[in-house]
């Protein structure tokens, strides 16, 4: 699911599930919408939910989910070891 293209068909939605946040995206002809929503939190009707729009010039719309590094060097203690393989 992540890392790869996942492609949206018009009129259709993506949700994803990501620790205690999930996703929203919809296509309408070019424009995508999204939302995130915290998981503890029953959903709201669609029309309370704050929508991000975007507009993409093109109909064929794939999604990719990528990590982004920060600028900034940060130091972290995680509670279990995360290898990042080379390439990604």
């Amino acid at each position: 699911m992540f890392w790869t293209d996942l492609p949206i068909e018009d009129g259709g939605e993506l949700r994803y599930r990501l620790d205690e946040m999930q996703l929203i995206i919809r296509q309408n002809g070019d424009e995508l919408t999204l939302a995130s929503l915290e998981n503890n939190q029953e959903e709201p009707p669609a029309e309370e939910i704050p929508w991000s729009r975007f507009v993409t010039g093109s109909q064929d719309i794939k999604i990719r989910l990528t990590p982004r590094t920060p600028d900034k060097p940060v130091v972290v203690n995680p509670e279990h070891p995360v290898q990042i393989l080379p390439g990604q």
